[in-house]
């Protein structure tokens, strides 16, 4: 007995001792591209996996953007006004699969994927690999970022992520002139704010490349010129392509540009203005310009002109948004906030406020950054020379983009969804103090030896998002998808569509109509307050020249309380004459029929 508790010590310490020397070789092969790339995509996968199956398919501006995307696909056509690059990358799903739930899933998981890629790839350039990946893993967990309400905010990442890379690993001109060039074409393409970085990335540039020709160092000046000359024209080239494929062009895009505008700062505005004046109760987002008109005498100001008509009301506009920024850090970096005032349009997030976790992560990451600051500032000169001057470009390029950060917040809010190449920048330096207080405390090493064991753990132990129980309404999803056999025959000219839901199921079942004024008629909407004493059900849809009827549990039960002569027909397939019954659904509680008019 003895002898064999001997032996099975033996053997024990013999692995163990062999473990030991081989696991340098499992921390390096773990800081390896080869096993990080995958690693992290395996975790952000995993954490979205059910999304396409359990989350509905994304509506409000989503819709707007599909219609877009489908004109590009149908076409080729653009809307230079409102980010034609995403509307042309979404469009492309199109080609793959013209079911549009399909397809908004599908390019909604590549952005976020993609970002996902990116950030790790920012980051490794930046960090040491270990902390790179568990970095990169903060991003992939949040909410705020994979779940965000519209994919086109994450998807202006995708360029900000890409132009950041090219600077850092950039040995030449070619890859920083590349850099710029694609901020310029993102302000152009994607999201016009993005000016602003551009112009401070192009004057650092500028600054750089004269300094570094003065030393006479790389490329000449004839070599830098054409680097950026050639980046420059590409983009201008696109970007006139783009110009070329819009239905909207100038003299119409003036006024279309200024109209973009001012809705959106009277959205805005009304929105803050309720949230400061609960007794406002009208919609911020249809009902705004009555507000405009009496708080600044115009229905539709630009900001120039709201800052002239009432400086104080804009005064408070401003202050009110940046005490909203405490808030919308926290919901952007921990997905909950101390704070009790929404930063964001979404209702959904007001779940995260009032959590006095957000308060101590937000105390926990400030003193790691004090702690880093103090230990960077007494070793100032030995960080510069082996880590930051290699990087700096890289650096510069980033807080490029936190430069227009102060104006988003002003004059919008600071929504987490605006502010995510920010959250990036956030990221990458609380991975840098936690590199530096490492190092300083020489700890650096035992953290890179558990590195593996953190990265294995995020992969198993990090629980889905999307699960059964809490994510299971479906309702846009479920009303296309069963619409979809019909698309052909409802697109025709002329038909017209009654649909509970104009703005979602109408304009993805119909796209190629850009208003829908007589493509769907709303059930609880404009048909219904137009009907007539003792009208049939039937007679209502014939008098508005319903072809197509998609009738749901809410409609059925409208029918039942009015009690319309052919109400029971209708609610139980039978219809009424002239009306063919051609699917129903019979779920209690998720009832449906769809008819359509014989002529």
């Amino acid at each position: 007995m003895i002898g064999s508790l001997t032996a099975i010590r033996l053997s024990a310490s013999s692995s163990l001792t062999k473990l030991r020397a081989a696991w340098p070789k499992v921390v390096a092969a773990f800081e390896s591209p080869w096993v990080a790339y995958p690693l992290i995509l395996i975790l952000q996968l995993k954490v979205i996996w059910g999304l396409w199956a359990l989350r509905d398919v994304t509506t409000g501006d989503t819709t707007s953007y599909f219609i877009k995307a489908w004109s590009w696909y149908q076409s080729g056509g653009m809307d230079i006004a409102w980010s034609p690059l995403y509307t042309s990358f979404y469009g492309c799903f199109l080609f793959i699969n013209s079911d549009p739930v399909w397809a908004t899933f599908a390019h909604r998981v590549t952005i976020i994927m993609t970002t996902t890629f990116l950030v790790l790839a920012v980051l490794r350039q930046l960090l040491p690999a270990s902390i790179a990946w568990v970095c990169t893993a903060w991003w992939a967990v949040l909410p705020i970022v994979f779940n965000t309400l519209y994919e086109v905010h994450l998807f202006a990442a995708i360029p900000v992520l890409t132009a950041w890379l090219l600077m850092l690993t950039a040995t030449g001109p070619w890859r920083r002139a590349a850099a710029l060039a694609i901020f310029a074409g993102s302000a152009v393409l994607v999201r016009n704010e993005l000016s602003v970085p551009t112009a401070i990335l192009g004057a650092v540039l500028a600054v750089y490349e004269f300094i570094r020709l003065r030393r006479g160092e790389g490329t000449r000046f004839v070599g830098t010129l054409l680097a950026y000359a050639i980046a420059m024209s590409v983009v201008v080239g696109l970007c006139g392509a783009a110009y070329k494929q819009s239905y909207v062009k100038y003299p119409m895009l003036t006024p279309y540009m200024k109209e973009k505008h001012t809705l959106n700062m009277a959205q805005v505005y009304a929105f803050g203005y309720q949230q400061r004046h609960p007794e406002w109760t009208s919609s911020p987002w249809i009902e705004c310009h009555p507000l405009m008109e009496e708080t600044f005498g115009n229905p539709s100001p630009t900001l120039r002109e709201m800052i002239a008509a009432n400086p104080k009301a804009v005064f408070e506009h401003f202050m009110w948004n940046t005490s909203l920024t405490p808030n919308g850090f926290q919901l952007l970096l921990f997905h909950r906030a101390a704070g009790s005032i929404n930063p964001d349009y979404d209702p959904s997030m007001l779940s995260k406020m009032n959590k006095r976790s957000g308060a101590v992560l937000t105390v926990a990451l400030l003193s790691l950054w004090a702690v880093a600051a103090v230990i960077l500032w007494r070793g100032r000169r030995e960080w510069w020379q082996s880590w930051f001057s290699s990087r700096a470009l890289g650096w510069a390029a980033m807080f490029a983009v936190v430069a227009v950060i102060p104006l988003v917040i002003c004059t919008q809010r600071p929504r987490p969804s605006y502010l995510f190449a920010f959250a990036a920048v956030v990221i990458a330096i609380t991975g840098m103090c936690l590199h530096i207080t490492t190092t300083r405390w020489r700890l650096a090493e035992h953290l890179r030896t558990i590195a593996p064991l953190l990265m294995v753990g995020f992969v198993l132990f990090v629980p889905r998002h999307f699960v059964q129980s809490q994510h299971t309404n479906r309702w846009v999803a479920n009303s296309v998808e069963r619409l979809l056999p019909y698309r052909e025959a409802i697109s025709n000219p002329g038909t017209v569509l009654l649909v509970q839901d104009r703005v979602n199921v109408g304009f993805y079942i119909h796209p190629a109509s850009t208003r829908m004024e007589r493509k769907a008629i709303h059930v609880f909407g404009e048909m219904i307050a137009t009907a007539k004493p003792g009208e049939s059900f039937a007679g209502m849809m014939e008098r508005n020249e319903v072809d197509y009827a998609y009738i749901e549990e809410q409609a059925l039960a409208w029918l039942k309380t009015k009690q319309c002569d052919d109400a029971e027909g209708f609610m139980d397939g039978r219809g009424a004459p002239g009306w063919e019954l051609l699917a129903a659904g019979n779920v209690p509680g998720d009832r449906w029929r769809i008819y359509h008019r014989v002529k």
